[in-house]
């Protein structure tokens, strides 16, 4: 688009001639009320000290030297800086405490009525205190700090953190200095007396080295030097001060007492010009002196006599100087007219309004000149009655006071003596009711007060400063407060018609027309009207295009939003930037007006509009087949005046139709060229689904497209379909075309998977569409299709077969018995679930399962479809369907276990009859009988499948027998006893009350099989005497153990050995070979290694006579040979041991003997010769 010049604003015409004008300005900054508590004065104050300083307003102010910010300090010594506030200590007497900025106005310094200083930020955060040397820490006026100075430090050593100098004179005379900071604290650098009597002000000169003091001296006598302004000189060691013209001691000690008649005077204040060429003074009594400056040559004297007495003068410029009187008057005058001025005062007597050098303010009224120009004034106004009585009558009213304090402390005396509570004694004080007022009250340059009025948005006043000065031009306004409204936003049609159509600056105006951004539509229609209605001989064509452009857009846009986005467009850009927003309407009325321009961007136009927009909204745009031939869009084209304009304009020169053409074109140097639609349709459903992934917008480009004569895209609908139909199925927003064109089947059949079952089912057939197209786009095996269906419906059929049931709906040539069979082995439906999902089935092949699933379900037994279509055909299978529909009988009565027989044996019989006999299912049923604990309490249980009456014994069967449906007897035999010789083994300690149960069922096999039911009885027997003896082992391995090895355990367990009958009893149900000799060996082989004699001589005899060729009872001959013990013949042991030994150990046991025999011949010898002796 175009790219105008700005216009700027140039602030400094006629600067020259405005900066020599000169205008006094005057702001009444702030105002303040407030109630001021005077104490009683003190007495020992010097008068002429305590008359100048409580006739000042009871308020303190510092300007800082920048003039930015403004300290106030309270009677009640609260400071005030702007918005800060601060508290600082209390004082006795705040009037007398001093308030001033440093000289870098970084520091804020506040004296006290003691010689104490407190130190400020320039925010009035507090930062540290100085005490000076001479506090005494009570007040006393002739100690304290009369004037404070600061200089900028300039530091020689970067460890010196200090910024600045502070020179500090008491009314004492005592002059300190010390160098101070805001982090660094502060450092006293020298303090001396200047020995000069009493003091009040002080101005150092550092140019000149040059220190000058105001001391007090008499009013009626000469003073040298005069107004007694000493000298010092500065010096950079001891004594730091060296005296240059002093004042002599006068009036003897008379003379310094707070009573004295004697009156004193002294300067107040001390101004030194801008070039320090000068010194102004004014003393205490009105006279005004003025001295040169190094010298101190008095250079004029002013003595009041009578008429307004001036308080207080300053510098204000190098040629200005400012004067306050005592009745409030301020004046401005040049040095050399000071006097004239003073006298021309003092005849008048009043206040000339007419006067623009005079300003009238109260009669208590303090001055500050910070800066050159600048000056502060704080006034105040009300009890003044007080005010004279505290400067002037200070006895009478610290009389009335005392007077005041004596009486409260009576009264309250009395009080106590009549038993009221004591009070505390406070001095009497009156409070007095004062207004302040703080003006600002500077000197302007025209030019300085112009640029301050612009900055301050008072065009008011600028406007007024344009009409009374030619020097200023008034259009500068305008365009300043034009250019501020629209920073702001606040044009209004009124400012229109104040600003813009009183401005000359035809070409500025015409730019502002072009260029203004307010969000108001009917003020940029305005600004165009005005625009457009400006002479054209006094506007650039430049911006005559541009408003003309700017009318063009203004005319098609739907608000000002929009308008303000695209008028520095060009307008193709414009209609570009309408189409990427969906703005259509705004669209449409662009081409239709510009349509010779806009016709050749046919493409770049329609391209522009977002992919998620709806194709049936811009249709119009797109092209059509019309009798053969193709018409770019359905856009009828309508009349401008401003494209008409535009078009005019174009045709006066080369350069004017160059700017014509940018605003239409911009930067583009050619058209798109013929559009190829079909290519384009195709790339625009890839960007679609790229950027959005609406099929339903691509489905609905590709339906406006074929209907509007482009057949060539119907081959394209086919695979956008299926792919609509997938990303809506699968919910795959992250799908793209090109990704579900190289997608494998496996991949889009895991996809379906995730669908739910009802989703699946709703749409079968779009899903084997899309499996099917996929698998002839890959050139699969035509069997390929099958297995793939197969696989998804296997998945599918895990819990039901309701998408089994849809899809063979669709295609029951796909969806045959095979695969349904496969489906449903995946089933894991069981019961009810099951048979219902058989049911959706309308095949016969499964009528077996359906049947065999229905018993089941009679005895709420729940098997899978694998299962009981896999125990069809097997063995195995068929044995399980019955064990388990046996153990989920839930059979409470016989006649439950009577029906649970007849089910078993019928499904035998029936559904399994090649698989499994009668028998075996009588068999199975009979286990779970036995299984059941209450067997034993109902007996009869087991006749309803065993035959448990031998032959030869007729007994009456029961109503619910059938002996069809029974055992014979060897089966119901082996199967009782199998079933005890189970649970005996299942024990796994003595009171375990399966060994009670395996013992039942051996006894009531023993009608039936009573050789077998003997045997085990006899293990069970066996078990229980080995039990009561103390084994621990299981029953199990009691019965499979080495005997030997377990009686000779057992014999060994305690004192088993001494109960010789229950072991031999437990080796005769053992089957230990001569069970009762083995037994009785070893328990007297337990005896002998218990050295227990009785039991072994118990046990012995009968051993002796029924063992032989046993290796026990030669192990316990062997024993007792070889220990002391003889519990019988020895020659019968011997014979004992020859008669079990073996063939082996023979010779070792006749060895055994003979040593025996020595042994006992060689023991009787022993013995005689014993008793011989």
């Amino acid at each position: 688009m175009l790219k105008p010049r700005k216009v700027s604003l140039d602030m400094s015409k006629n600067e020259a001639e405005n900066s020599a004008i000169f205008i006094k300005e005057r702001y009444e900054l702030m105002k303040w009320t407030t109630n001021v508590e005077i104490k009683s004065p003190n007495l020992l104050i010097p008068l002429q000290i305590a008359n100048y300083v409580e006739s000042l307003p009871f308020c303190k102010v510092a300007v800082s030297p920048k003039c930015d910010r403004v300290a106030l300090m309270s009677h009640a010594r609260l400071l005030d800086i702007y918005t800060v506030v601060g508290e600082i200590l209390e004082e006795s007497a705040p009037e007398y405490c001093l308030l001033q900025f440093s000289s870098t106005g970084n520091l804020l310094i506040s004296s006290r009525s003691t010689p104490h200083l407190d130190i400020f930020d320039q925010m009035g955060g507090y930062c540290y205190d100085i005490p000076m040397e001479s506090s005494r820490g009570y007040f006393d006026a002739t100690s304290a700090v009369s004037c404070m100075q600061t200089l900028p430090h300039h530091a020689i050593s970067s460890n010196d953190k200090f910024t600045e100098i502070l020179y500090t004179l008491q009314y004492t005379g005592d002059f300190t200095v010390y160098k101070i900071g805001r982090l660094s604290k502060f450092e006293k650098l020298w303090s001396v007396p200047l020995e000069i009597g009493l003091t009040s002000t002080f101005k150092v000169l550092p140019q000149y080295n040059l220190l000058l003091v105001a001391a007090h001296h008499s009013v009626y006598s000469k003073v040298n030097p005069p107004g007694g302004l000493c000298s010092f000189r500065l010096l950079d060691s001891e004594p730091h001060v060296e005296p240059i013209r002093v004042i002599a001691s006068e009036g003897g000690w008379l003379s310094r007492l707070p009573f004295s008649a004697i009156t004193k005077t002294f300067f107040t204040g001390l101004s030194l010009s801008l070039d320090s060429t000068q010194l102004v003074g004014i003393t205490t009594t009105g006279s005004v002196y003025v001295f040169e400056v190094p010298s101190t040559r008095l250079k004029m004297v002013y003595n009041y006599i009578s008429g307004p007495r001036p308080v207080q003068i300053s510098y204000a410029d190098f040629d200005e100087m400012v004067i306050i009187f005592d009745t409030g008057t301020l004046i401005r005058c040049s040095p050399d007219e000071l006097e004239e001025k003073l006298h021309t005062v003092k005849k008048s007597k009043k206040f000339d309004p007419e006067d623009t050098e005079c300003e009238l303010y109260s009669g208590h009224t303090i001055m500050i000149a910070p800066a050159q120009r600048e000056v502060f004034l704080l006034s105040s106004q009300g009890d003044n009655s007080v005010l004279r009585e505290a400067a002037h009558k200070r006895v009478t009213l610290a009389g009335r006071l005392w007077i005041f304090t004596l009486w409260t402390s009576f009264k309250n005396l009395v009080g106590i003596a009549v038993g009221d509570a004591a009070q505390p004694l406070q001095m009497a004080t009156h409070v007095a009711h004062f207004h302040f007022s703080l003006v600002h009250s500077p000197t302007r340059s025209l030019q300085e007060l112009f640029e301050r009025t612009l900055g301050e948005h008072d065009y008011a006043r600028a406007r007024d400063l344009a009409n009374a000065y030619d020097s200023i031009d008034l259009d500068l306004v305008l365009k300043s407060e034009w250019c501020e409204l629209c920073r702001i936003g606040a044009v209004t049609l009124d400012h229109i018609d104040s600003i813009l159509k009183n401005c000359n600056d035809s070409e500025w105006v015409a730019q502002q027309c072009a260029s203004t951004e307010v969000e108001k539509m009917d003020v940029q229609k305005e600004l165009i009207d005005l625009g457009l209605s400006l002479d054209t001989k006094e506007v650039s064509v430049i911006w005559r295009i541009q408003l003309l452009h700017n009318a063009r857009i203004m005319a098609v846009c739907e608000d000002v939003e929009s308008f303000l986005t695209t008028r520095q467009k060009s307008c193709l850009d414009a209609a570009v930037v309408f189409a990427q927003k969906a703005q259509l309407e705004s669209l449409y009325r662009i081409l239709s007006t510009n349509l010779p321009v806009l016709a050749p961007f046919q493409e770049r136009i329609i391209s522009a509009i977002p992919s998620c927009i709806q194709p049936s909204r811009y249709e119009n745009l797109l092209p059509i087949v019309q009798n053969g031939a193709i018409s770019a869009w359905e856009v009828e084209e309508a009349s401008s005046e401003f494209t008409s304009n535009l078009q005019s304009l174009a045709e006066e020169g080369v350069d004017t139709a160059s700017l014509v053409r940018l605003a239409d074109l911009g930067d583009v140097k050619s058209d798109d060229g013929s559009l190829d639609y079909i290519k384009w349709v195709r790339e625009r459903v890839r960007k679609i689904d790229f950027e959005c992934g609406l099929t339903r917008h691509i489905l609905t480009l590709l339906s406006i497209s074929i209907s509007r004569g482009f057949e060539e895209l119907k081959e394209d609908v086919a695979v956008w379909e299926r792919f609509a139909d997938y990303v809506n199925m699968c919910t795959a927003i992250n799908e793209s075309i090109e990704s579900f064109e190289t997608r494998d089947v496996k991949t889009m059949i895991d996809r379906f998977l995730r669908l739910t079952e009802e989703e699946r089912i709703r749409n079968a057939e779009k899903i084997i569409s899309i499996i099917e197209w996929k698998v002839e786009k890959l050139d699969d095996d035509p069997k390929a299709l099958r297995s793939h269906i197969q696989s998804l419906l296997v998945q599918s059929t895990e819990r039901s077969s309701s998408v089994l049931t849809a899809f063979r709906e669709v295609r029951p040539e796909v969806v045959d018995q095979d695969m349904i069979t496969e489906c449903l082995l995946n089933l894991s439906a069981t019961g009810a679930d099951l048979l219902q999902s058989l049911q959706r089935l309308p095949s016969d092949a499964y009528a077996n399962v359906r049947s065999a699933l229905g018993c089941l379900l009679s005895r709420d037994v729940k098997m899978t479809f694998k299962a009981i279509f896999e125990s069809m055909n097997d063995a195995d299978g068929a044995r399980r369907v019955l064990i388990k529909m046996t153990r989920s009988g839930h059979c409470e009565t016989l006649s439950d276990w009577a029906s649970l027989r007849d089910d078993v044996v019928d499904m035998a019989e029936g559904i399994f009859k090649d698989l499994i006999t009668k028998e075996e299912a009588l068999m199975l049923l009979a286990q779970e009988i036995l299984e059941n604990e209450r067997v034993g309490q109902n007996p009869e249980l087991m006749s309803l499948v065993l035959t448990l009456r031998g032959q030869n014994r007729k007994s009456t069967p029961s109503l619910l027998e059938d002996p069809e449906r029974k055992l014979d007897i060897t089966k119901s035999g082996e199967v009782l006893l199998a079933k005890s010789a189970e649970l005996m083994s299942e024990a796994t300690h003595r009171d375990d009350p399966l060994l009670g149960r395996s013992r039942f069922f051996a006894v009531t096999a023993r009608e039936i099989a009573p050789k077998a039911a003997a045997e085990q009885l006899r293990w069970l027997d066996a078990v229980e005497q080995a039990q009561e003896l103390g084994c621990t082992m299981m029953p199990i391995g009691i019965k499979f153990a080495v005997h030997d090895q377990l009686l000779t355990d057992i014999v060994r367990i305690g004192s088993n050995y001494k109960q010789g009958k229950k072991c031999a009893k437990l080796a005769q149900l053992l089957g230990v070979e001569t069970p009762v000799a083995t037994a009785l060996s070893h328990c007297a082989l337990a005896a002998l290694k218990a050295n227990d004699a009785t039991y072994l001589s118990r046990y012995i005899g009968e051993v002796i006579s029924k063992a032989r060729n046993l290796p026990v009872v030669h192990k316990l001959c062997m024993q007792i040979m070889n220990s002391p013990h003889v519990p019988t013949d020895m020659n019968d042991i011997y014979a004992c041991a020859v008669l079990n030994s073996t063939d082996l150990n023979l010779m070792e046991t006749m060895e055994a003997i003979n040593r025996s025999r020595e042994a006992k011949l060689q023991e009787k010898e022993v013995i005689i010769l014993a008793l011989i002796s």
